[in-house]
């Protein structure tokens, strides 16, 4: 591996790193529990990205009252911090992941740099959205309308990052096959997800967190071997 595959991958372990430091951090900002008859197995802010009606919002809010002022005001902080922090962190990470297992995968990883950007994007739109919808949570709102179509494409441009990733790992060794198979977690977890929110919703998450996972420890390995001499 030359250096400059080294330098992305000290790069994916920074901006990794990161993302696990935000993720325990959002675990005291992101709401625990809904207000209205949600599952308490369904995080609410998966919950409320993919919301697709007015019932699935007065499942997560329930009527108004103090538990929806917090709510909102919870989940408004939690797509700020997402989106100012959060997202850029993960797409750095994944992308910077892909630029260093270039070398064994070049179109590959292009693709996954450009399917990263394109998820990232999405995301950005999807906290605009829900941003847009917290002040009345009305359900014929075109910002309501329009949140399937964002989301969708964040998740299921996660679930192919994935997929491309799987694709480089399994190239290699033991340790590869074994990343390759997290990595092929997500893509199911996030069509699952997208096509039935209220069944696959809760897992979405674990899904793509553990491509992540082999992702990050990929990286850091790779950054160890291509360490500076002290």
């Amino acid at each position: 591996m030359d250096a400059r595959a080294g330098r992305w991958a000290r790069v994916s372990v920074a901006a990794g790193a990161l993302v696990l430091l935000l993720t325990v951090l959002s675990a005291v900002v992101h709401p625990a529990r809904a207000c209205g008859g949600l599952s308490d197995r369904y995080p609410p802010i998966i919950a409320f990205e993919l919301a697709r009606d007015g019932r699935d919002l007065t499942a997560l809010f329930g009527g108004p009252g103090a538990c929806r002022d917090r709510l909102i005001a919870a989940m408004d902080l939690a797509n700020v911090i997402d989106l100012a922090a959060f997202l850029p962190a993960y797409a750095l990470f994944l992308a910077a992941w892909f630029r260093c297992r270039r070398g064994g995968a070049p179109a590959a990883a292009r693709w996954g740099v450009a399917i990263v950007v394109g998820a990232a994007l999405a995301d950005v739109l999807e906290n605009v959205c829900l941003l847009a919808l917290t002040p009345g949570l009305d359900p014929a709102s075109p910002w309501l309308a329009r949140l399937p179509w964002v989301t969708g494409v964040k998740w299921l441009g996660l679930g192919a990052a994935a997929a491309v990733a799987a694709t480089i790992f399994a190239r290699g060794g033991r340790w590869s096959r074994v990343g390759a198979a997290l990595c092929a977690l997500a893509p199911v977890a996030t069509v699952l997800a997208t096509l039935a929110p209220a069944r696959f919703g809760p897992v979405v998450s674990l899904g793509v967190a553990a491509g992540w996972l082999a992702c990050l420890i990929d990286a850091a390995r790779r950054a160890r071997v291509t360490a500076p001499a002290a």
